[in-house]
């Protein structure tokens, strides 16, 4: 395990090494990405403004919930980049190339990419955490909630890509079609779950427990009425551990069927 997580780490440094031989195009890469993030975030300062009164969130409030969501989110998307692309190495054949390397095939794939334009939309998520945190008095027990709920949604969002990248072998044609799962899921995560009709709300705290992770133990840490017993949003985050179990079994049985592109 140790061995397989410094060959992870090296393929990384590997990949980011590429990356840097263009430092001035890979400036504006980051920057570009941080203020495309940067305008999900005047979304909700928009919407928060016009209907935050009616479902009871602060502009501060739900900056905290887009942190929690979306630094998590950001930090996938800039480690866990090869899984994205995992489709297209199937349908290129690729993957047989892969396989005849003696270390495992998760580890390769994960150690595929570093894009480190993401560092962009990572940089924008921590600045409004960092200014939601500056805004709200939060006591030892709440930051420790709060990390607690972000670590989990890390392995949420890796479950996520491991799912994805799953399906290829079955089918090279759905990584779009995962799209919905994993930005969509994101997306719909940075918005107070008071916002959505109570079926939609069970989805997102159930089927997929994007809320599970963001809303749920933010609305704990600020006071807001979420109907749960106190202990839920400390439990909820783990939701992340069954859904990896599912990624690495679907994982575990798409290799097993996985026939080679006799390349």
């Amino acid at each position: 395990m140790l061995d397989d997580l410094k060959l992870w780490v090296r393929l990384l440094a590997t990949a980011a090494r590429g990356r840097m031989q263009y430092r001035v195009d890979l400036f504006f890469q980051i920057l570009a990405m941080a203020l495309t993030t940067a305008a999900d975030f005047l979304m909700v300062w928009v919407l928060i403004s016009a209907c935050g009164p009616t479902i009871g969130w602060t502009l501060a409030e739900a900056s905290l919930l887009y942190g929690v969501v979306l630094v998590p989110f950001g930090i996938v998307q800039f480690i866990n980049a090869g899984f994205e692309r995992f489709h297209d190495l199937v349908r290129r054949g690729q993957v047989d190339l892969l396989l005849l390397r003696p270390r495992p095939l998760l580890v390769l794939v994960a150690g595929e990419d570093l894009p480190v334009r993401q560092i962009g939309r990572l940089a924008q998520a921590v600045a409004v955490f960092a200014w939601a945190l500056w805004m709200i008095p939060l006591s030892m027990g709440d930051c420790l909630l709060l990390g607690w709920a972000m670590a989990w949604g890390v392995v949420l969002y890796l479950s996520f890509d491991v799912i994805r990248a799953a399906s290829a072998f079955w089918t090279v044609e759905g990584s779009e079609m995962w799209n919905v799962l994993t930005y969509g899921g994101s997306m719909a995560a940075i918005w107070p779950a008071e916002a959505y009709r109570p079926v939609l709300r069970t989805v997102l705290l159930t089927i997929v427990p994007v809320a599970a992770v963001g809303w749920l133990p933010v609305a704990q840490v600020l006071g807001k009425d979420h109907g749960f017993p106190a202990w839920v949003p400390w439990l909820a985050p783990t939701s992340g551990l069954v859904l990896s179990g599912l990624g690495l079994w679907l994982w575990t049985i798409g290799l097993r069927r996985y026939a080679s592109s006799g390349s």
